[in-house]
């Protein structure tokens, strides 16, 4: 019985190494921290030996990839590799070998950074071997998207029937190198016009009111929409809202099939009529 423990012991001994993840210790190659340009593969160092460690430097929020595969990278490492995060107290931040996405016995990884500072990249074959065979471990910094603003609320509703009033808001909860707002109306939602412009905040994470008032609506419906612009030019646009001004209907302004082309308005079968107050009624006309 004490053989066949001792003989279990060391089965078990042998065996667990293969599942670890490598401590290479402070192999490092090269001697310098790399630092990855974003939105591009790049790599520290032509060759790295399996038993190596990269220095790198990350930055919170951004992802990484880490690859030795050729289908991520362009560069297929000839061995069976194994790659290790480990953060600067040696923890074990992922792992990975033999990605199941790649061809050969290759590794890959993605992974957010937790913190900024440095990760230690082990480089190994399995099981937790060194070799005399060199690669490159590709890598692939993405830096996350700043949206321009977090628009929290946008909407038009008509507050006047005397002096025939749209009012027009909007809140924001953050904005980021936010030059001006454009508000733009339409009466078709197809052609649109601007109706103001109105200052942004630059940058700001405070929750900003902005209000105006269109004195021009005409009877029927109103389309807004939003549009931002940054400093340096690029914009982006936001959902429509829409605003009924209902007055009494005089006439038929527009009448169409339900293909949406224009027809006579005694036109056989199911049509529809657009009145000067901007209602909508169905006819079948017999």
């Amino acid at each position: 019985m004490k053989r066949f423990i001792s003989l279990l012991v060391l089965i078990i001994t042998i065996s667990f190494p293969l599942f670890s993840q490598c401590d290479n210790g402070s192999n490092y190659y090269p001697s310098s921290i790399y630092s990855p340009s974003p939105d591009s593969w790049g790599y520290a160092s032509t060759c790295n030996w399996a038993g190596e460690v990269i220095q790198m430097n990350i930055v919170s929020g951004d992802t990484y990839q880490f690859s030795t595969c050729g289908e991520r990278g362009g560069v297929s490492a000839s061995y069976d590799t194994q790659i290790t995060l480990r953060d600067p107290s040696g923890n074990v931040l992922t792992y990975n070998d033999d990605f199941s996405g790649c061809s050969g016995l290759t590794s890959y990884i993605f992974w957010t950074a937790t913190y900024t500072g440095v990760v230690y990249v082990h480089l190994n074959e399995y099981p937790c071997n060194s070799n005399f065979v060199c690669t490159r471990v590709m890598v692939y910094r993405t830096e996350p998207i700043s949206l321009p603003i977090t628009l929290y609320y946008f909407d038009a509703y008509h507050i006047d029937n005397i002096h025939n009033i749209v009012q027009v808001e909007w809140i924001t909860h953050s904005e980021q190198n936010n030059d001006y707002f454009t508000l733009l109306k339409s009466y078709d939602g197809y052609d649109w016009f601007e109706v103001c412009k109105v200052p942004g905040a630059g940058s700001s994470n405070s929750e900003l009111s902005y209000s105006i008032q269109d004195t021009n609506p005409r009877p029927g419906i109103q389309y807004y929409k939003l549009r931002q612009t940054d400093y340096d030019g690029q914009w982006e646009e936001f959902e429509v809202v829409s605003v009924i001004i209902k007055t009494e209907r005089k006439e038929v302004v527009k009448t169409y099939n339900q293909m949406g082309q224009s027809v006579n308005r005694d036109s056989k079968g199911l049509v529809f009529q657009v009145w000067d107050n901007g209602e909508i009624t169905k006819i079948i006309n017999e």
